[in-house]
């Protein structure tokens, strides 16, 4: 099989440049497709996340209790985010708070990372903001979901087509190499 996969290779030297970028694109774009999906669940998550939020700011007017009391009664894949801001509460917030922003790449959660922090460095009350920014997610997130729901159906379909390109190509070079 080797020797031949080496025949085949010597024999076709442009082979070796569409295999190598096939090994590159593939992996990529099925890398993209699951960081999607993984984004698309949190900003999903993010209303539930905040609301647990604002409902432990309520209780206590702090951002560091509240963080403390809501995360871990967040979904899964937001409360790690929320676990993080907490967890740099006390060591370097504003850079924790940047990051938290820089990792989830949303402008709602920009949003929330926002009034955090005009609350950290000036004080005062940010339920009402709270709860206006929920409701905003909330109905953007109904309108994305449709947008989102046919373009990975779009990326699956171009995907699935290059394989069977590859395929056919291939079968039909090793074909005409036998």
């Amino acid at each position: 099989i080797i020797a031949g996969l080496w025949r085949f290779v010597n024999q076709y030297p442009y082979a070796i440049i569409l295999l190598l970028a096939i090994g590159l694109v593939i992996p990529w774009m099925l890398f993209n497709i699951f960081y999607e999906a993984q984004l698309a669940k949190m900003i999903k998550q993010l209303p539930q996340a905040i609301d647990e939020f604002a409902s432990s700011y309520r209780k206590s007017n702090k951002v560091f209790n509240a963080l403390k009391d809501s995360y871990q009664y967040m979904p899964k894949v937001v409360s790690k985010e929320f676990e993080r801001l907490y967890k740099s509460y006390n060591i370097d917030f504003e850079e924790g708070v940047e990051y938290f922003r820089a990792r989830v790449k949303n402008d709602w959660a920009g949003i929330f990372a926002s009034l955090l922090l005009i609350n950290y460095t000036k004080g005062g009350t940010i339920i009402s903001q709270l709860d206006d920014l929920n409701t905003e997610i909330e109905n953007d997130i109904i309108a994305k979901d449709r947008v989102r729901s046919k373009m990975l159906g779009f990326k699956l379909v171009a995907l699935s087509s290059l394989l069977l390109i590859v395929l056919v190509n291939n079968s039909i070079c090793l074909l005409s190499f036998w």
